[in-house]
């Protein structure tokens, strides 16, 4: 029996240990398959029984490759930074506020997170926000790297098919954002995209005007293409498994598509593919800004914000 098959005799490995702050909790049940005597996991996910405010239960299981168990084995999976989701939303306000305060009459921030981490809700916080302090017309664009996405065409004909990570950063153009961006900086409209889930193909919206704040939400608004446009990034401070939980959750309750058709398949392709691609791209420093603030003594205030 080998070092690997030695190992599953053990007990399940959790991946993520659980605490009352968090909404879900995941492991992996190592056994060995008696017909074969090959060693074989199963991941589960489900609600954290101590984490009061599930009100949906949810469990699913899902069989994963022995890669992606030693993958685990050495990556252990981080929790939720101490700073709330809503701390981080007035933090984007406060930034979006000092750079206009300071003399910039167009100011980009960014703002990245796994797929469930609540970025599109986080993003339409802060519109909300500086709508109600300072009037539509300060209310920040939203965009999202979503948005730019290529589609299954592209990606097949170019790469070769089938196309089965949707996580890797050739899946977006950022270099198209970036164009668009600096596009809205020189005052200049914009044509809004989105992502058809249904047929796997970029759409076209409707022309956005330009707006003083622009805020970037997405897998990867801290691209390095935006570097130099953005003038501040931060990263949704949830858990890798709180995002993995919602984003199945919200899977199951209204966004099948057809690469997922059933939260068994999804959980299977996060964690065999979609996170481990998360992680190892966030080389990157977290939380940083790319300009350095001014001091707040020499801020100027403008009359019209």
């Amino acid at each position: 029996m080998s070092k690997l098959e030695n190992e599953i005799i053990r007990n399940s490995f959790e991946l993520f240990k659980t605490s009352s702050n968090e909404e879900f909790e995941l492991y992996i049940d190592p056994e060995i398959d008696l017909p074969s005597g090959k060693p074989v996991f199963t991941a589960v996910l489900k609600n954290n029984p101590q984490f009061t405010e599930s009100l949906d239960s949810l469990e699913v299981k899902a069989r994963i490759s022995p890669e992606a168990y030693d993958y685990y084995r050495s990556h252990l999976l981080e929790k939720s930074t101490i700073e709330t989701e809503q701390q981080l939303v007035n933090h984007v306000v406060e930034n979006f506020e000092t750079y206009y305060k300071a003399g910039l009459n167009y100011v980009v921030i960014g703002l990245s997170g796994m797929s469930g981490s609540g970025k599109s809700t986080l993003a339409r916080e802060v519109r909300r926000i500086m709508s109600e302090k300072y009037g539509e017309q300060f209310a920040p664009v939203i965009l999202s790297t979503d948005d730019y996405h290529r589609g299954r065409k592209y990606l097949e004909s170019t790469y070769g098919a089938p196309w089965q990570n949707w996580d890797d950063p050739r899946v977006y153009n950022t270099q198209e954002l970036a164009e668009d961006l600096k596009a809205f900086g020189r005052g200049e409209r914009i044509i809004k995209k989105h992502f058809d889930f249904d047929i796997e193909e970029p759409a076209l919206d409707d022309i956005i005007e330009p707006r003083p704040f622009v805020l970037v939400e997405g897998l990867f608004a801290d691209s390095p293409d935006l570097d130099g446009i953005r003038h501040a990034h931060f990263e949704v401070p949830v858990s890798p498994v709180t995002a993995l939980g919602r984003d199945i959750r919200r899977l199951v309750s209204k966004r099948a598509n057809n690469e997922f058709s059933n939260p068994e398949a999804r959980l299977k392709y996060q964690l065999e593919t979609g996170l481990p691609t998360y992680i190892e791209s966030r080389s990157r420093p977290r939380n940083f800004l790319f300009r350095s603030l001014l001091d707040a003594s020499r801020l100027v205030e403008k009359p019209s914000l």
